[in-house]
């Protein structure tokens, strides 16, 4: 990898199953909805069916490349990519590039 890109295992974007999420919503400029997992709080960027695995994997990353904290939930029928409030307000910079964000 180049000197540019993130290397370490720990800044993969995380896996986690639905069922160990709790949703909440939230005002900004609109409601939005959030998840708080760890102790992460995360807005969620978008959400895939089930058989876009693979897209949903890759706007994880494209954000973990951002320096983004980034979360992939998993359920029956589909995939959420979410993104760290935290990082979020310690980088707003990042997702004006970003295609894939919707909030």
């Amino acid at each position: 990898m180049n000197s540019g890109s993130r290397s370490d295992w720990q800044d993969l974007p995380s896996i986690v199953s639905e069922s160990l999420i709790r949703r909440f919503v939230y005002w900004d400029q609109q409601p939005q909805v959030g998840m708080h997992y760890g102790i992460e709080l995360y807005t969620r960027l978008k959400s895939y069916p089930i058989n876009q695995r693979l897209r949903a994997y890759d706007a994880a990353h494209s954000c973990a490349d951002k320096n983004l904290n980034t979360c992939i939930t998993v359920s029956s029928t589909e995939y959420t990519v979410w993104l760290s409030l935290r990082s979020l307000s310690a980088n707003p910079e990042a997702v004006k590039d970003l295609e894939i964000y919707t909030g």
